[in-house]
């Protein structure tokens, strides 16, 4: 049995990255920038106007008048800004993003991939995915998201703190007796993933296809 467990440094690199390549993320960057502009012109133009039109005040009074016009819009336009940026943020992230003490055993005849997701509110579970060998359908490797999707039937398990099992589904067969497959997403942040993904092969018999997109095209609904 061959075990990859994820590099801690890589993870953190994922975590802080990955989501700038994704497709939501370029997309609402023209958003982004105007918001943060706004944020900084709009009290920069005010404070100018004060300065130049307010003839009345001086020393500290015109510094009064000045502050005002600058901390104003920055109540409102500042948290507009950072609001706009963190929500993009959190909707550019990967399934993959998060994941701490992840491992892969590829056993005899499936493999075995578990973790822990820390952006998952408490109490955070174990998540299992079981994939025999024989039930992948399809792999596809995303350089830019650094992701190896792969499509498969196989079982999902979540574990509580005690080992007992929280929820278990199973994607063997659907019920017209027809084979059943879920997408596994597996972040490619292990310390050599060239490594991993030979090993994939070599087990799977499946050579992933190469995609450089910023978003992931699984295609119909498995």
């Amino acid at each position: 049995m061959t075990t990859f467990s994820s590099d801690k440094a890589a993870q953190r690199r994922y975590d802080r990255t990955v989501y700038k390549q994704s497709a939501l993320w370029l997309e609402e960057k023209p958003k982004r920038v105007r918001a943060v502009l706004l944020a900084v012109l709009v009290p920069c133009v005010l404070a100018a106007l004060v300065l130049i039109f307010d003839k009345q005040e001086t020393g500290f009074a015109l510094v009064q008048s000045v502050m005002i016009a600058v901390l104003l819009p920055c109540v409102v336009l500042a948290p507009v800004a950072i609001l706009r940026c963190k929500n993009d943020r959190f909707g550019a992230l990967p399934a993959g993003a998060g994941r701490y003490g992840d491992t892969l055993a590829f056993e005899q005849d499936r493999l075995v991939y578990t973790y822990v997701n820390r952006l998952e509110s408490a109490p955070r579970r174990r998540h299992e995915h079981t994939v025999p060998y024989g039930l992948v359908r399809r792999a596809v490797v995303y350089r830019k998201l650094q992701t190896l999707l792969v499509l498969a039937g196989g079982t999902d398990t979540d574990y509580n703190a005690n080992g007992m099992v929280h929820r278990r589904r199973e994607y063997l067969t659907r019920a017209d007796g027809t084979p059943a497959a879920r997408w596994v997403d597996i972040p490619l942040t292990y310390a050599d993933n060239e490594a991993f993904l030979q090993a994939f092969v070599r087990a799977t018999g499946v050579t992933p296809a190469e995609s450089d997109a910023n978003e992931f095209d699984d295609g119909p609904e498995p």
